[in-house]
């Protein structure tokens, strides 16, 4: 065997992805690309209305399990107390903007069917 030639193995190393780009892809680019999806010009009362407050709720419910999932993913991980603290505060901002969101358009839907 020469000394040119090297018999270790490769080794792949693999990048995580950083909790801060499931956040940012949980809770703004997927609701919102799930607000783009829905359609444009309705009016209370009819039932393209219902289909945007059905976006509305979706885009919510992934913002809010993304939320959730990275902080249990950093417990998980046993990352720092910080860090988890974190997560928890950023997990109920979420939840609280997801609750209050949902909760006017379930306001607007109940006053525009009598």
């Amino acid at each position: 065997m020469s000394a040119s030639q090297d018999t270790s193995p490769k080794i792949r190393v693999r990048r995580e992805i950083p909790p801060g780009v499931f956040l940012v892809v949980g809770v703004f680019v997927v609701p919102g690309l799930i607000m783009l999806a829905s359609p444009r010009g309705f009016e209370p009362g009819t039932d393209t209305f219902v289909y945007v407050a059905f976006a509305v709720v979706a885009g919510q419910t992934v913002a809010v399990l993304t939320a959730i999932g990275v902080l249990v993913a950093a417990i998980v991980r046993g990352s720092s107390v910080g860090r988890v603290a974190v997560f928890g505060i950023v997990a109920a901002g979420v939840l609280a903007v997801a609750l209050s969101t949902v909760g006017s358009f379930a306001e607007q839907i109940t006053g525009a069917f009598p």
